[in-house]
């Protein structure tokens, strides 16, 4: 590859990759967009999230597994999340709040997931009876 580099020998090369459990390989990325509401609502906590997919399959994870996250007034939060296996369509996602400072209505007001693999978004409102729940709108 340069001018005192030492002749290529002849070999066999083998591309390594690591187990699907194993970060990056195998890893299936979504972007995760949380709208908050107007509501006069600020709080700080950890989210977590479950989605659930058209295969019934579901997977739980932290939306941001660094601290704890400040929700004020109209902001949007987004995240691109890793999953190591497949939703082929988001149907609904469960959010649960652990809040540090109080127990509190959910501030969240619309949900958008976006498979990057796909180029595929779905936009998920609260259910009527469930702050806690979205499912398609």
């Amino acid at each position: 590859m340069g001018l005192y580099a030492s002749p290529l020998h002849q070999g066999s090369f083998y591309l390594s990759t690591q187990s699907a459990n194993q970060f990056p390989y195998c890893q299936h990325l979504y972007a995760v967009t949380l709208n908050v509401g107007n509501e006069k609502i600020q709080t700080t906590g950890r989210i977590q999230l479950t989605l659930q997919g058209s295969n019934q399959n579901s997977f739980s994870l932290l939306f941001d597994e660094q601290a704890n996250m400040l929700l004020k007034a109209n902001t949007v939060h987004t995240r691109v999340l890793s999953l190591d296996g497949s939703l082929p369509n988001v149907e609904s996602v469960s959010i649960s709040l652990k809040s540090t400072l109080s127990q509190m209505d959910q501030p969240i007001r619309q949900v958008v997931v976006f498979d990057i693999e796909r180029q595929k978004s779905v936009t998920l409102c609260p259910t009527s009876d469930d702050h806690l729940k979205f499912e398609l709108c």
